[in-house]
Formats: structure tokens, sequence, C-alpha cells
């Protein structure tokens, strides 16, 4: 009943969201242009350039995809001729073709607000199996494989109907089954409470899937591993009787895996001493994969009994191989060299999301934390200084990025973050100190002006672990975590660190933390034991008990609209878009931006759809021509 729920209220949001975007000129949401625009922007962990790369017998490794934006998950059609991958150039991770026979842009085979990766080809060229959220959750999904129709994505099928995750499809040779790796019997039964990630089983890993196969049309799923595991990315041998997969089912590295077609016979392919990902099979049989290096990625293989491991690629950075059985041509994904390093804004992760009152610009930024100024033309973050193991520096820039200037250096290179740039008046408060640090640790919150004056130590070490300010919209008032009385809980203070009061309290659980406070001041959103609560203010004191606003765990980050009735949030409520592994190494590849009123007459609404981890949104208005 609870994950039926769920699943339902992710569908209400897809829907609400869908609506919004393709209403009618009569809606609310078709007078687009009468409606106030606004931008949220947030911290992205994504990876800063993936490219595909095409290796030929003879030939240096070819660049086939150039868009800024991330490209990945690619393969091949059974003839050669295409290759599909995903790219997240239009603002969400979509299916895109290259024809290879005839070089030209690539045609875009799938849109809308919703994520759709992992394609795999049917046997007979004429199907797509993908990954897909449209439907509320990552699902496994099949369509017809059109470039000459943009239509054809709407066509799509939902095949898994799972409330849980289902990931990474691969075919049978034969066409008649489908092998996935999926989440759905790794779930607690109390996991909706849990706060964070769950341990799951012996394996230790943080995130657990297993090995299933079903019928084309999605019936009959059969697990073929329990493990208790983070097993996934199955692959097919070319004779269909085995199955490669990746697992880290002894603990430690990954291995690649091999086990007959109906789940017997499961044995390790690789040695334990290297980190291997992402089987697929070569045109010779041999297994291939991805061997994880201190700073990227080389394609190894192996014969199919295990012997004979060699090297694929050379220096090129390369992962997520997949072939051409004709010729043997491989499609792997690498980082640009020119690109190497994240720039300010994050390509790819801007989009555009309409509400029934308000237009909102959605901007993914390669930075921790965020404020942006009255008129919505600055931003202020913490950034790094050469040699740094942390951003120790608050710095003023475009919106792009550009013009920085540093307003505020850290004393002794300790970490500045969590920032708040008061609406209505030129003040920016932030936390100085370590993040995560145990309750009895120095951690301060300064105050700074945009041009640099006036920094100012507000609790100067004297009132243990501080952070998280947010500004009241005058710059008057400033709510914040602290550990001052022994365990984590929200205050109230001026902006010149004078009359602290207390507006959570309590034993040292629940943990309350990452408040934000309204623009009229009369209310505070504040995060407890992962959960979001809101608490009405009178006169700057509490009035009544916190109200419970959003009990998905872990739910986090709040920021109030700029007028105070919506809240925009980070929060696992979509949980995994791919296998955990494959998300770049993320704490949180589960993390991503939603907005929700907040008199709760809607379900949220989510603004981010990919596998990365999304969190820490600021919201401001956009600046005026």
């Amino acid at each position: 009943m609870l994950l039926s729920a769920i699943r339902s209220a992710r569908l209400f949001c897809v829907l609400a969201i869908a609506a919004a975007i393709h209403g009618d000129a009569k809606s609310p949401a078709g007078q687009a242009a009468d409606l106030p625009r606004e931008r949220i922007v947030y911290s992205t962990r994504r990876p800063a350039n993936w490219q595909l790369y095409l290796f030929e017998a003879g030939s240096l490794p070819k660049q086939i995809t150039y868009d800024p934006a991330l490209s990945y998950d690619a393969t091949f059609s059974p003839d050669g001729r295409w290759v599909v991958f995903c790219s997240e150039r239009s603002g969400n991770p979509h299916l895109y073709a290259i024809d290879l026979i005839h070089p030209g842009p690539p045609k875009q085979l799938t849109r809308g607000q919703f994520m759709d990766g992992a394609p795999a080809f049917t046997p007979d060229g004429k199907s797509l199996l993908f990954v897909s959220d449209r439907d509320g959750n990552a699902d496994i999904f099949a369509m017809p494989f059109r470039t000459d129709d943009h239509r054809s994505g709407k066509e799509a099928r939902n095949l898994t109907h799972n409330p849980h995750g289902d990931f990474r499809p691969a075919i049978s040779p034969d066409g008649k089954t489908i092998a996935f790796s999926s989440d759905r019997d790794n779930w607690p039964a109390d996991w909706i409470a849990r706060p964070g990630v769950y341990d799951c089983g012996p394996s230790k890993s943080t995130y657990c899937a297993e090995i299933y196969v079903m019928d084309l049309n999605g019936s009959s799923p059969r697990r073929l591993t329990r493990l208790q595991a983070m097993s996934g990315s199955p692959a097919w041998s070319r004779d269909g009787r085995t199955l490669y997969f990746c697992s880290d089912r002894d603990g430690g590295s990954f291995r690649v895996w091999a086990m007959d077609s109906d789940g017997t016979q499961q044995r390790p392919l690789t040695p334990k001493d290297i980190s291997a990902f992402s089987p697929a099979v070569m045109l010779n049989g041999r297994i291939a994969f991805a061997v994880k290096k201190p700073e990227s990625f080389q394609i190894m293989s192996v014969a199919a009994d295990g012997s004979v491991l060699r090297l694929e690629t050379g220096t090129q950075d390369c992962r997520g191989p997949a072939f051409d059985y004709h010729n043997g041509r491989m499609v792997c994904i690498g980082e640009a060299p020119a690109s190497r390093g994240p720039s300010f804004l994050a390509p790819g992760a801007h989009n555009e999301i309409r509400l029934p009152d308000r237009t909102l610009e959605v901007q993914g930024v390669y930075s921790q934390f965020c404020s942006t100024s009255l008129d919505g033309r600055k931003i202020v973050t913490a950034q790094w200084s050469a040699g740094e193991s942390g951003p120790t520096r608050l710095v003023v820039s475009d919106l792009d990025g550009s013009n920085a200037r540093e307003i505020f250096r850290s004393p002794k290179n300790a970490t500045v973050w969590a920032m708040s740039w008061a609406h209505r008046t030129d003040l920016i408060a932030f936390t100085v100190g370590p993040q995560f640090a145990p309750d009895d640790a120095v951690v301060d919150i300064w105050t700074v002006r945009s041009d640099g004056l006036n920094p100012t130590n507000l609790t100067q070490g004297k009132f243990r672990n501080n952070a998280f300010p947010d500004l009241t919209v005058d710059g008057k008032e400033i709510v914040f975590r602290s550990t001052r009385d022994g365990s984590k809980q929200i205050y109230l203070m001026n902006s010149d660190g004078t009359n602290v009061r207390p507006i959570t309290a309590g034993p040292a659980k629940p943990v309350n933390t990452m408040p934000a406070i309204s623009p009229k001041g009369d209310m505070i959103a504040f995060s407890s034991n992962y959960q979001i609560y809101l608490q009405l203010l009178n006169d700057g004191k509490p009035d009544g008990g916190p109200r419970l606003f959003q009990k998905y765990s872990p739910s986090m980050h709040s920021r109030f609209s700029p007028d105070g009735r919506w809240i925009v949030f980070a929060s696992r409520r979509g949980w995994l878009n791919d296998e955990a592994p494959l998300s770049n190494g993320n704490d949180q590849p589960y993390g991503e931006i939603f907005v929700q009123p907040v008199d709760g007459s809607s379900e949220p609404i989510r603004l981010t759809d990919n596998k990365w981890e999304d969190s820490v949104p600021c919201w401001g208005v956009m600046p005026q021509p």
C-alpha cells in the first residue's frame, strides 16, 4: 500500500508538470507570458563533460559527440549503422541517434520532463528498450526505433510497472528474454522512515540490486541472484547461454561475474585487485569491462572462462563500452580533453518549468552552496583556492561565473559554506568551519557585505557548532542551527549576533538542522531526522508545534520562494534512476530537486530528473531587462 501510494504521488508530479508545460491557451500554464519568472539555482555533482568516442581497428579514437552537455549510455544498432545514446543537451536526459553511414547532427528520439537512458536494441533493430522515470520512478520501457519520426518516443510502453528501481536492460540474442537489474526486493519494510541510506547485506553495499529476467513483453519476472549486494549491468553471451554482470558480493571492489542464463553456476571472471564495471561482449566473444583508475577508466577484457586478462585501450579515458558485432568497433564514454574540470555552470543542467502561478528557470552549478542577490544578477558561492582541499573563499560573480571577485577568505584556511544573501539589503551570512563536524567542533557564523566590507564573526568560537544561516529579507535576523545547548536545534538571532532565542528544543534526538525563514519572517522550515517540518512564528517566537511538511527521508536543504508560497528542497523521493555505482561516485545518487506549495495543496513537483546528486537549491528572482 505504501509503495503504491508513493508511485501514485510521483505520477501525479509528472502529470502536473506535463499539464503545466502543455496547457492550452486558456489555462494558467498556457499564459506563460503573463506569469512571473523566477530562478532556482542548485548544486550538482554530475561530471564535467562526457563525450562518446568510436574505436575502430587501425585508427585513433574518434570523438563523435560534441555538445558540452553530457553524452553516455551508447549502444550500436544490430546493423552497425546507428549509435543510440543518452544526452542531457535538452535539459533532461533523453535518447539520441547518430548515423555512422550518413553523418549529421544526432536525431532526438525522446522528449519530455523526465529522464530516458540505458538504451538497448532488440535483435531485429526495430525496437529499443530503455530506462525512464516518466511514470514516477525508474522503469524499463520499449519503443519503436524510428529516426524519421520524432513522435515514436510517445509510443513507449512500460514493461515493469514496479514502484522500485529497474535498470540496465539487455535483450537475449533470440529476442525473447530481457535481463535487467533491480532493487525491488532489497528495500527494508520501513525504508520511508530510514534516514539516509541502508546497509543491505554482507557485502556492506550502501545500495543493493539483483539480476532478474523477464519475457520480452515484461511478463514473468524471475530473480536470478540472491546476493544481498550491488549486482548489475547484465550482458548476454552471443549464444544466449551465459549472463555476465558486475557485483561487489565479495565486499570491496566490483568484479565481473558469469552465470548460466537460469542463474546457476555463478563464478567470478576478474580478479579482486581491480575494480571492474559495465561488462560487454566483444565480437570475438571476450568479455570487455571498464576498470577504475585513480583519475580515469580504461577498458580491459578477459576470455569467457576468465583467463588471459588484457588491456584494450591505452591512456584514453574510456568507460561504458559497447560493441558493433559486424566489424568489432567499440564506442565508449570519455572525458573531452579540452574540458577537464568543471566550469561554473553545468552544461545540460538548465531547464524551464511552469508552475500554476509562475515560470521557473532551473540551473545547476558546480558549487556546494549558493545564494543570489536581490536583483537576481549576482550569485555568491564558496570556491577553492589552488592547492586547497576545500572551499575557503567567498566569491561574488555574475550568474555564469564571470566577473568573479573574492569578498572573504577564511582564517586558517577553514571551509566556507552554507551562505544566504538577504534580498532587501546588502548582507551575506555564511558558515566557516568543517562540514559534518562533531557537535563540539568550532563552527562559526559570519556576515559580510557584498563588497567585502565589515566581515564579522557572530559566534566567535564560543557556542560550539553553528551553521546553516538564513537571513530574513531585510537582513535584520538570522535563523541558524547550533549545538550550544547540547544537541542540534534551531535558533533565531539578530544579524549582529545578539538576542539569540531557541525555536526548537529537545533531547539529542531528533536532530534539527538546515533551517530557512520565510520572506515575512512568520515561518521556519527545517529538517528533523531528514524530514522537513514547518514552524509558525508569532513575533519571532514559536506559535504552536512544528507541522510535518515532507515525510520522505532524506529531504533537506529547504528554501522559500520570494513570495513565501512555495518551498524548494532536495529529496530522495524519486529514488535511483540508475545503478548507484554508475552515478559518478555520488554519495546521494538519488538526490533531486522538488518544489511544493507551503500549504500542502498539491504533491511535490520534481524539477530535476537525472542520475546525479542534485542538492542545496536557492530561489531568487529573474533579473529585469
